[in-house]
């Protein structure tokens, strides 16, 4: 969306400034009250300059809390858990061209080449109404466990068997190089970002 870049920093300051004040026990609250203030807090910015009408952004947030993930999701960025060798995406996309697969008029190889596959249906500071992905029980974590979040600049030039194979083999800060390097060979039309992060074993943190 126009403005994306302020609208991504908007949201980043304002999900992670309710996280640090904020005294409610249910990380899911949390993440519905920072979604809620940053869609707002975007939505009046753009009132206030013109060229910045509708602008927008995706959002991916996980809260871990004693071995358990919270997951607040708008947009086409993504949520994968890396476990046993595999990937598996968690977040669900808001584009256009998921909704059309979701209701069975496509199917999923017609859904990766699909020209508006990158058309968003819901994103941060885009309509009255915010359209977000709270999920109501926390994902359970395992030891070794590898989280992660990228955008679609990532995502949609690396298949889920790359990501897999460039994350197990590698330091985590080696396989973000590798894996930005790919997307970027690959084209690079989009931004590219991504996080990894390693779940601690228990064991490990008593040593």
């Amino acid at each position: 969306y126009k403005g994306g870049r302020l609208a991504s920093r908007l949201a980043g300051q304002t999900v992670r400034d309710i996280f640090l004040a904020s005294e409610e026990a249910d990380p899911r609250d949390v993440l519905m009250e920072g979604f809620h203030e940053a869609h707002r807090a975007i939505q009046d910015a753009a009132a206030q300059d013109a060229e910045l009408q509708k602008m927008g952004t995706t959002c991916t947030c996980i809260i871990l809390k004693n071995s358990r993930l919270t997951l607040g999701h708008v947009g086409d960025s993504r949520l994968y858990l890396l476990r046993d060798g595999k990937a598996v995406r968690v977040s669900r996309d808001h584009t256009a061209v998921n909704d059309l697969r979701e209701n069975g008029l496509i199917t999923e190889e017609e859904a990766l080449t699909h020209e508006r596959r990158h058309v968003l249906s819901a994103a941060l500071g885009v309509g009255q109404s915010l359209k977000a992905d709270f999920v109501n029980d926390p994902l359970v974590l395992q030891g070794n466990d590898i989280l992660m979040l990228c955008s679609d600049g990532l995502h949609g030039l690396i298949s889920d068997e790359e990501m897999a194979s460039a994350v197990f083999d590698q330091p985590l800060s080696d396989a973000c190089a590798e894996l930005v390097a790919w997307a970027k060979v690959r084209g690079g039309p989009d931004n590219i970002t991504v996080q990894l992060i390693r779940v601690v074993p228990p064991g490990d943190l008593m040593a």
